[in-house]
């Protein structure tokens, strides 16, 4: 078992629809990644003394974490009553330091491009599909998580991350 507590945040955001065919978005968001100090699992079906010892090597995880902002851009355009046409772009700055990256949370700075669409099926069913590319920096670490097993994640770390989303609503 483990508990976390997610951090606050604080969004702004502002629309700009110069006509009834466009629109354009930008939201700024500032999280508090710092409030999270350290993860504890607790391993309470574990009896096996060696293996609670190992797996409680390194436990509780520090984070120390920074807070951070992330920024994105958006624009709609209304083709007809029926269809929307979007795309938009968001930056994401990574909260993890080099000396608290770890494996389970490969996380970096990542630029991301989006492209979706709507679709009003009536007057109160539309159907949204969205694509989101996040492009990741290549990330060295060079650490000591894992130092106390003799073991290591350092190294180059590369990740992409393709996102489909499908959205169904209903408005009562």
């Amino acid at each position: 078992t483990s508990t976390m507590t997610l951090p606050q945040s604080i969004l702004l955001g502002y629309c700009y629809k110069p006509d009834d065919k466009w629109r354009f978005e930008f939201d700024m968001e500032w999280m508090d990644w710092a409030s999270i100090k350290e993860q504890k699992i607790n391993y309470t079906s574990e009896t096996d003394a060696t293996r609670l010892y190992v797996l409680n090597t390194d436990n509780p995880t520090s984070k120390d974490w920074h807070s951070t902002f992330s920024y994105a851009l958006g624009t709609e355009y209304k083709v007809n009553d029926f269809w929307k046409l979007r795309a938009g772009y968001y930056f994401h700055k990574s909260p993890i330091p080099q000396a608290s990256f770890e494996t389970s949370i490969p996380d970096a700075t990542s630029n991301s491009i989006t492209i979706g669409t709507g679709i009003n099926l009536n007057k109160n069913t539309t159907l949204d599909f969205a694509y989101s590319a996040m492009f990741f920096e290549k990330r060295k670490v060079d650490n000591n998580i894992g130092a106390s097993s003799s073991a290591s994640i350092d190294g180059q770390y590369h990740t992409f991350d393709n996102i489909y989303m499908v959205t169904l609503t209903f408005k009562l």
